[in-house]
């Protein structure tokens, strides 16, 4: 589990690896050097580096800490995702040597508030790997476990990468939701998970069975289900952080847990990921729960209709006509 974490610039241990953002004017002049790391840059020539976005020089010495500089391009065309970008970097050049924990400095881009934020944003959501299902296990995670943030004035950090903890292990608990298989991602068990999820205050989750969902009468979601061994579900998930305002957010996420195109079916090269056409029901899931534990003050409400879309001799064809939740007819012209 990776740790952020922001600390007052003074000094590194020697065994320790520190990065450095760079833009092409800056290597130039020499101008990004701190005065914290005077005497390891006297002995390392980083002429040939030209800062290059997403691309970076790594130097290890003896006695000294190891120094990972990593290019942001020029500096008229840095924007918030330039940082995000390089902090990914980062990540990558820990992985590629070893290193499982990283000091870096936050440059003054903007403000530093601004640009730590991007930096770890950046350094989480990089760190990333869905390992579950190998059979051998790593004694060792490769990723990297602890990122480190030098800054002047650390303690003004603290709610940022604390926002930014809840908001990037959503993310990633999303996306190993979307990477599941669709044994343990369907419609039944992502209803389970949502209840588990939600089940925390402010937050109400309802979850409809295919008996009540053929009440309301929503013919297309029973109609792509109709293939599948798991029944469709519907649930609702509704965040109240300001009970006195009117105004909602909706948000509506695709649940199609397996999607094969149905009578039309998809081709090869098309079909191997469709497992992943319920990202959309993951992202409203964890973007509620993220919701909840910042305890926003807005009210927010996600409709995730889940199903999954097979073939079978009770599957829908085209040609087939039925009734939607608004009441009107549709036919079906192609499964997919």
């Amino acid at each position: 589990m990776l740790t952020v974490q922001a600390k007052k610039f003074d000094t590194i241990s020697p065994s320790g690896t520190v990065a450095l953002f760079c833009t092409q004017e800056q290597i130039d002049n020499n101008a990004f050097i701190p005065q914290q790391l005077s005497d390891v840059f006297a002995i390392i020539n980083t002429k040939t580096f030209k800062a290059k976005p997403n691309t970076y020089f790594f130097a290890a010495l003896k006695d000294r800490p190891a120094i990972l500089l990593v290019g942001l391009g020029s500096q008229k065309d840095i924007t918030p995702e330039t940082l995000r970008n390089a902090a990914s970097v980062v990540v990558t050049a820990c992985l590629d040597k070893s290193i499982s924990e990283i000091h870096i400095v936050v440059p003054d881009i903007n403000s530093t508030a601004d640009s730590a934020r991007c930096i770890a944003e950046g350094v989480y959501l990089a760190n990333y790997a869905f390992n579950r299902y190998k059979t051998q296990k790593e004694e060792k995670s490769p990723l990297l476990q602890k990122a480190i943030l030098l800054c002047n004035q650390p303690q003004q950090l603290s709610p940022i990468l604390k926002e930014v903890d809840i908001v990037c292990s959503n993310t990633l608990l999303c996306r190993d939701l979307v990477n599941e298989t669709t044994e343990n991602a369907n419609p039944v068990t992502i209803a389970k998970l949502a209840k588990k999820i939600t089940a925390q205050s402010k937050i109400k989750c309802t979850v409809y069975s295919k008996k009540e969902i053929e009440k309301m009468k929503m013919g297309l979601l029973l109609a792509v289900s109709r293939g599948s061994m798991y029944p469709p579900q519907l649930i609702v998930i509704r965040y109240t952080g300001a009970p006195s305002k009117k105004e909602s957010i909706a948000l509506v996420g695709k649940g199609i847990t397996f999607d094969t195109g149905g009578i039309n079916l998809k081709p090869s090269g098309h079909i191997e990921t469709m497992r992943t056409d319920m990202a959309g029901a993951a992202a409203c899931i964890y973007a509620i729960n993220a919701i909840a534990q910042m305890k926003l003050p807005v009210n927010v409400y996600a409709v995730i209709p889940l199903a999954e879309n097979m073939i079978s001799h009770t599957a829908y064809k085209p040609g087939d006509v039925f009734t939607a939740y608004n009441g009107k007819t549709v036919e079906i012209g192609n499964t997919d």
